[in-house]
Order: structure tokens, then C-alpha cells, then sequence
């Protein structure tokens, strides 16, 4: 009895203790002389043969023959657990819940097209109606100013960029390396080469930049208003003085060459006292010998700073147009006429867009549908095989059991000396197969309602693809009456 014990106690541990492996589905037959080896069936019937066990008064099994119906009852009880975790796994695997929602998205494609179309069409509306409003308020601003000014041309289209900037940078960056070198040895300070490009940054400005700003200012002139009148001949003005400007400039230029010629002949008192009065000599002898020049630099000093600011002048008056603020005023206009019909052409890109997206969101639903369907009737087919090979295997463990029983019995019966225990005339009890909680008719229910459903599928896409061309055609149909009526 001890020894019984110890044996079934062992056998209990070696299985509970097995290490768990993924359950593949594939039926593998019992061994019957590698069971009996693993089990020692028939070394235990000769043991127990020679101590005349089991008894021949014996009407229950022995612990022998219930190690055996232990360890196929385990070994039924695995196969159960994994089959039942396998049939888990492919419901699972069958996203069959994608279904119904799949069918549901492409129905709902039509619809779910029309709100976003119409979504659309009314942030269109919102938007041409500010945008139109917009652009009739920049209107009568421009018909006002062209009536207020008396304006009969056009507004001046836009200059490029290097106009408005490029031709006085240039202008600005010859006058300076041109007056540096003429001033180099001519300084009007005495301080030389530092001064002579001190001289020449000055003369740049004045000839250049601030020519610039009067030729912005001289355009003020074709505007009606006093003060504007004001404003513009009086730049006109300032730019007439340009010419007498650079005029003295050329002569003060002699001046301080001739001066550096008298340097050895004069004192140092004297030296002051022309220096001093350098610019008023310059100055008489403008006005007594205005084109007495001593150098030909000082020729060419008068001649490009007359020209470049009058060019700096010229570059103002007509790089942002002849009249202030009226080609601003008409851009703006253009901009608000563009960006209606900018409004107009998206509204219309929209609606198309949406409609090919919703297109190929039905192509990849269909897709997505038939990859469901797939994967369900591959779950029926798995299930039937994982079924069939389950029955299979749990036949086999019964068979398997009972074989090994009556070679114990049998084995047991040549070996002792004794009569046979009484039980041994009884057939073993048959094991009893736990059944798979597999509901059929659900299965069949559902094979019906997916055949039935894929039969519709294909009505149903062809009817959503109907029903999303006339949402596609009626939003097309608004859109190009809600831009008629934004029209100019």
C-alpha cells in the first residue's frame, strides 16, 4: 500500500510539474511499448505477479491499474485545456466584431460625405460673404480716392524688388567708393584718408539717400490737398538745389587741393585762417567761376553726384508709383478680388478631394471586409479540424488506456502461480472525454448569417458608391451655385 502510494504521488508530480508547450493542432497516435516502458505496466504486473498481488478475492483495481487511468485522465484534461484555449484563440483571431462595423462604415459613407460637404459649403459661404463684403468696401475706397484726386490713369503696376531697393544700394555703393577716392587727399578737415571717407559716407547720404526720400516726397505733387501740394513742390525745390549742391562741393574740393599746394609757402596762423573760411571761398568762387575747375576729378565729382541723385530721385518717384497710396490702395483691391476666387476654387477642390478620399475609403472597407470574411471561414474550417482531431486524440488516449490495462492484467495472469483476481473477468471501465464547450448551432447560425451577408455585400457597396456620386453631384451642384452668386 505504501509502495502504491509513492508510485501515484511521483507520477502526480512528474505531470503537474511538465513543462507547458503551445498546443499545435495535429492528432499523434499513442505508442502502446513506449507507454508501457514510460509507465512500467508490465514491470509492475511481474512484480506484483510474484507477490500474488492482487489478490484473487480482489473485486476493485489495483493502484497499477489506477496510475494508468490517472495518468490518460491528466492527459485528457490537458488536451481538453488546450483545444479550448485553441478554439479561444481563432474566435479571437476571426475579428469577426469587424464585421457589422465594416458593413455599417460603408453604409454610412454617403452620408458622412454629405455633412462634411456640407460643412464645407457653409464655412464657404461665411468666408466669400466676408470676403466679398471686403472687397466692396475696398472698391469704394478706390473710386472714392480716384474721384477726390481727379484720377484718370490706371494705378502703377508693381515694380520689381530690385528696383525699389537694388538700383539705390548700387547707387549708394559707387558714390561712396567714388567720393572716397576723389577725397582721399582732400579733406576738408585736414584729417586725410580717415577724413576723405568720412567726406565721402556724408556726400553718399545727402546724394543719394535723402534724394531718394525727396523723389518719394516730389510724387505728393500729383495729389490734390494743400498740404500735399506743399509737400511735393517743396521737394521739387530741395531737388532743384542739388545742382548747386554738388556745384560748391567740386569747388570746395579745389579749395582744399589748393590749400594743401600753398602749405610750405603760408604760416601756421595763415593755414588756420584759410582753412576756416575754406567753405565761403569755395562758395564766391562758385559763384564767380562756376565751371573754373582746377581737376578733372573735380568735374567728375559734380557730374556723377548731379546724376546719381537725380537717378536716387527719379528710382523714388516711380518705384511705388506716381500717386501715394493709390497702387496700395488697388492691390488691395486685387487682393480681395484673388482670394474670392481663390475661396471659389477651394470650395470646388474640397468637394472633390472629399469625394476621391470617400472612394478610397470604401475600396480599402471592401478590402478590410473581404480579409474578415476570410479569417471567419478559416475559423469554421480550423474549428472543425481542431474538433476532429480532438475526438481523434481522445479516442486515442481511451484506447491506449484500455490496452495498457489489459496488458497489465494479461501479464499479471502468466506470471503468478495463483488464481487471477476476480476483477480481471470484468471488461476496464471505459474513460470519460470532457466535452469542448463548443456551441454548433451558433456556428451554423453564423456560417448562414455571414454567407447571407456576403451575398449582400457586394449590393450594398454598389449602393453606397450610388448614393456618394449624387451627394458628390448635388454638393458640386451647390458649390457652383453659391459661387455664382458671389460672382462680380
Amino acid at each position: 500500500m505504501v509502495e502504491a502510494l509513492k508510485t501515484w504521488f511521483s507520477s502526480f508530480l512528474s505531470v503537474s510539474t511538465r513543462t507547458y508547450r503551445f498546443w499545435d493542432v495535429q492528432y499523434l497516435p499513442s505508442d502502446i511499448e513506449k507507454a508501457d516502458k514510460e509507465l512500467k505496466v508490465s514491470e509492475r504486473a511481474t512484480k506484483n505477479a510474484a507477490k500474488d498481488l492482487p489478490p484473487p478475492s480482489a473485486t476493485e483495481p489495483d493502484y497499477v491499474e489506477a496510475f494508468i487511468r490517472s495518468h490518460f485522465t491528466q492527459r485528457l484534461l490537458e488536451l481538453h485545456t488546450n483545444a479550448s484555449t485553441r478554439l479561444g484563440q481563432y474566435r479571437t483571431l476571426t475579428r469577426a466584431n469587424r464585421f457589422d462595423d465594416l458593413i455599417r462604415r460603408i453604409r454610412s459613407m454617403p452620408e458622412t460625405y454629405s455633412t462634411q460637404a456640407e460643412q464645407d459649403l457653409v464655412e464657404a459661404a461665411q468666408e466669400l460673404t466676408q470676403t466679398r463684403a471686403r472687397l466692396e468696401a475696398d472698391r469704394a475706397e478706390l473710386d472714392r480716392f480716384r474721384q477726390e484726386h481727379r484720377l484718370r490713369e490706371p494705378p502703377a503696376e508693381r515694380k520689381p524688388l530690385i528696383m525699389i531697393v537694388g538700383i539705390p544700394v548700387a547707387l549708394l555703393a559707387v558714390e561712396i567708393a567714388f567720393n572716397a577716392a576723389v577725397f582721399k587727399d582732400a579733406s576738408p578737415t585736414g584729417a586725410g584718408v580717415k577724413g576723405g571717407i568720412v567726406m565721402a559716407f556724408i556726400l553718399a547720404f545727402f546724394n543719394v539717400a535723402l534724394a531718394a526720400v525727396f523723389g518719394l516726397l516730389l510724387r505728393f505733387k500729383n495729389l490734390r490737398g494743400f498740404v500735399n501740394k506743399l509737400i511735393g513742390y517743396g521737394s521739387l525745390l530741395v531737388l532743384a538745389l542739388y545742382v548747386p549742391f554738388n556745384l560748391i562741393i567740386a569747388h570746395l574740393r579745389d579749395r582744399v587741393l589748393l590749400l594743401g599746394q600753398q602749405f610750405q609757402e603760408s604760416t601756421f596762423d595763415q593755414i588756420v585762417l584759410q582753412r576756416s573760411k575754406i567753405l565761403e571761398d569755395a562758395i564766391a568762387h562758385a559763384l564767380s567761376s562756376p565751371l573754373g575747375f582746377s581737376t578733372v576729378e573735380s568735374v567728375g565729382l559734380l557730374g556723377i553726384g548731379v546724376f546719381f541723385a537725380y537717378v536716387a530721385a527719379w528710382d523714388g518717384y516711380i518705384a511705388l508709383g506716381r500717386v501715394p497710396h493709390y497702387p496700395h490702395k488697388a492691390h488691395a483691391t486685387e487682393e480681395a478680388l484673388e482670394h474670392l476666387l481663390d475661396v471659389r476654387q477651394e470650395v470646388s477642390s474640397s468637394i472633390n478631394e472629399r469625394y476621391e478620399r470617400a472612394l478610397k475609403d470604401i475600396d480599402a472597407a471592401t478590402a478590410e471586409l473581404h480579409r474578415v470574411l476570410d479569417s471567419i471561414k478559416d475559423y469554421f474550417r480550423l474549428r472543425d479540424t481542431l474538433i476532429e482531431v480532438y475526438e481523434s486524440q481522445a479516442k486515442d488516449y481511451q484506447e491506449c488506456c484500455k490496452s495498457l490495462i489489459q496488458r497489465y492484467r494479461g501479464v499479471n495472469s502468466e506470471e503468478r502461480a495463483s488464481a487471477q483476481p476476480r476483477y480481471f473477468q470484468s471488461r476496464p471501465g471505459r474513460l470519460q472525454v470532457p466535452a469542448l464547450s463548443v456551441d454548433t448551432s451558433l456556428d451554423i447560425n453564423g456560417v448562414r448569417y455571414y454567407d447571407d451577408a456576403m451575398a449582400k455585400v457586394g449590393e450594398d457597396i454598389e449602393r453606397a458608391r450610388k448614393e456618394l456620386a449624387n451627394a458628390w453631384g448635388e454638393a458640386r451642384q451647390k458649390a457652383t451655385h453659391l459661387t455664382a452668386d458671389h460672382a462680380s
